[in-house]
């Protein structure tokens, strides 16, 4: 009877086995095909299949894009310009897989009712193989929800949720950037405004020097960011350009900007007018335009707005030495592998990270011409294993403190507070406490 019944269970096991095998594979089948009450598909090519886009509308110019030869979309019609390649990338990916709302007529037989007799818009593609696929775009639906539309070469009538994705201009495509520089190979960045000129280099990654009006840090953020904002300034097509010419020659100079890369020199020019509106001007864009007002303030921003206002370059870096030179007294901090060490002797880490998280955030409070005329001390900081070592003069004049970095001539006003407590703290460092010793019990 046992071995009946071990029989069954094993019979009925490999059944529910059997119907969930064939389950999964019912499950796959279905993955492969398409959903049958999914909306129709209207269109279906490979994005690297299209070649040429031709917008021709019932009432006005056409606008033809075509792929050039470096693979880059350019706006052949109503005139030769740059396109933007993300835009008409998104038109191509609309088309690529263009489904229907709905179907609404298999066989059309009277495509005026539909507004696709005439339509508004005929958008022709040109595939690789020379052939021309045409979709027409006829009336907006009766509710105004869509948009009905049908490929030349098919009798089915289709409604779309909406147009907006596929149906554009020229200006919708222009590559709306006033300045085409390449950022990754920019050189050389140049600021004039009112009398004032700064200049920048750029070596490495992202290493900025302010080379003029003297040779100075760079704060890299802020050079960085005025780039971002250059790089990024875009038209402002809601403007006649006829208007914003106008409100361009009748503004107020804001400042000027040069920028260098591997093809060359372009330059932006940028005025506001008397009710705060900024507009630019590019060499590489014709015309002037209406720009953001986060602009038109970068490039209001004077010298010691892009200077480096921290005392101390180790940033994230852990120091491997710490000197601290005082009117009267000194400390050398050292770090073996992972303690702190002062005469050979450990101390306290956390009291010396202090020190070291204090000296890396020490910044200037404002840029003076000349320092002070007494000496107060010093501070050292080695990293890299000694590699790479900064060191600061302090001089006090009055209240006032002033820093010199090593090798600099610019001088750096700084909080006599912070350096007092620098040296306060340097002080008090203290040898790890002695464990207690285990009481037996």
């Amino acid at each position: 009877m046992k071995m009946k019944g071990l029989l069954a269970a094993a019979g009925l096991l490999a059944a529910l086995g059997g119907a969930i095998w064939w389950s999964n594979m019912d499950e796959v089948a279905k993955k492969g095909k398409p959903d049958k009450d999914a909306p129709p598909r209207i269109l279906e090519l490979p994005n690297d299949q299209f070649t040429e886009l031709r917008f021709e509308r019932r009432n006005g110019e056409p606008t033809i894009v075509k792929l050039g030869k470096n693979a880059r979309w350019e706006i052949a019609a109503p005139q030769t310009l740059p396109a933007d390649q993300s835009a008409v990338g998104t038109i191509v990916a609309a088309l690529a897989t263009l489904s229907s709302d709905k179907l609404v007529e298999d066989k059309a037989t009277n495509l005026a009712n539909y507004g696709l007799a005439q339509p508004s818009v005929v958008i022709s593609i040109l595939k690789k193989d020379g052939k021309t696929l045409k979709l027409l775009l006829g009336d907006p639906t009766a509710i105004g929800e869509g948009t009905y539309v049908k490929m030349d070469n098919d009798p089915r009538v289709f409604t779309i949720a909406s147009k907006s994705s596929i149906d554009k201009d020229w200006k919708d495509l222009r590559d709306k950037r006033l300045l085409r520089v390449d950022t990754e190979k920019l050189s050389r960045l140049e600021l004039l405004n009112g009398k004032e000129t700064v200049e920048f280099g750029k070596s490495g990654a992202n290493t900025w020097t302010i080379l003029k009006p003297t040779t100075y840090r760079a704060d890299n953020f802020a050079v960085e960011d005025l780039v971002g904002k250059l790089s990024q300034a875009k038209m402002d097509d809601a403007q006649d350009e006829d208007s914003a010419a106008t409100k361009f020659a009748g503004s107020a100079l804001v400042g000027k900007a040069k920028l260098t890369d591997a093809a060359g020199n372009q330059e932006l020019e940028v005025r506001k007018d008397k009710e705060g509106v900024y507009y630019a001007k590019s060499s590489a864009v014709a015309g002037a335009y209406k720009v953001s007002n986060e602009l038109g303030e970068a490039l209001a921003k004077r010298l010691d707005d892009y200077r480096n206002k921290k005392l101390f370059d180790f940033g994230f870096q852990d120091p491997t030495r710490i000197e601290l030179k005082g009117p009267d007294k000194a400390w050398v901090f050292e770090k073996s592998k992972t303690d702190w060490k002062r005469d050979g002797k450990a101390v306290q880490g956390e009291q010396v990270q202090a020190i070291a998280d204090k000296l890396r955030e020490l910044s200037s409070i404002k840029f003076p011409k000349a320092g002070g005329s007494a000496a107060h001390s010093e501070i050292t900081v080695s990293t890299e294993d000694g590699k790479k070592v900064e060191k600061i003069i302090i001089t006090k004049s009055a209240d006032n403190f002033y820093a010199t970095r090593s090798g600099e001539t610019a001088v750096y006003e700084v909080d006599g507070k912070v350096i007092e407590d620098l040296l306060v703290g340097a002080a008090a460092v203290r040898e790890p406490s002695a464990a207690k010793p285990e009481v037996k019990k």
